[in-house]
């Protein structure tokens, strides 16, 4: 029964799921289009900024859809937790990647102005919002009908994860190393959220 509950809540709620893979899409062309950018070594954002050739593409067609579909999905799901948190959550996430996409970062990441300024703060949000949540959901009470054991652990394995990831984050030692570190929790955030 389980199982199919997930199935058949990914089938009928499939926001998140449609705005990751978007997002996805839009960042895999845009960085592979953008002359001298690489995917290891810099931070997403940079195809959004001004300066960047695509950013409409990054901006529009990834930040905003992807931030969109988080709203949307938790209206979609708050029937299936017992609480307001997550629905508050995702809320929350929703709206920090729709700031990260309608104000973007100055060139090079730099925070120059009041759009580079309210970019890194919306980012400062969403990498605390990305930390906090796993570990929040590996909480059985949260769900009207608790999620599979493996599930739970999961969470709570990839939040912890995530977190101390954060807490590394090294803020202005190496433009290099923050990209990484942002490119790993990006990518958790691309895999936990939809899985989830």
């Amino acid at each position: 029964y389980r199982k199919s509950n997930f199935f058949v809540l990914m089938k009928s709620q499939p926001a998140v799921w449609l705005g990751a893979v978007l997002f996805c899409a839009v960042i895999i062309v845009a960085g592979v289009m953008t002359p001298g950018y690489s995917h290891l070594h810099q931070a997403i954002s940079e195809l959004g900024a001004p300066n960047a050739p695509y950013e409409w593409l990054v901006r529009w067609l990834g930040f905003i859809p992807l931030g969109i579909s988080f709203i949307v999905f938790a209206f979609q799901s708050q029937k299936n937790f017992s609480s307001k948190l997550p629905f508050m959550l995702f809320c929350l996430t929703g709206l920090a990647i729709l700031a990260a996409g309608i104000f973007p970062t100055d060139p090079h990441g730099r925070r120059d102005t009041l759009s580079g300024m309210i970019h890194a703060i919306a980012g400062i949000a969403l990498l605390s919002l990305l930390s906090l949540t796993p570990l929040l959901f590996a909480l059985p009470p949260l769900y009207r009908i608790s999620p599979q054991r493996w599930l739970l652990v999961f969470s709570f394995l990839l939040g912890a994860l995530v977190l101390i990831f954060f807490m590394m984050l090294p803020n202005g030692i190496s433009p290099g190393l923050i990209a990484l570190h942002q490119k790993i929790l990006g990518d958790y955030f691309e895999f936990w959220y939809p899985l989830h």
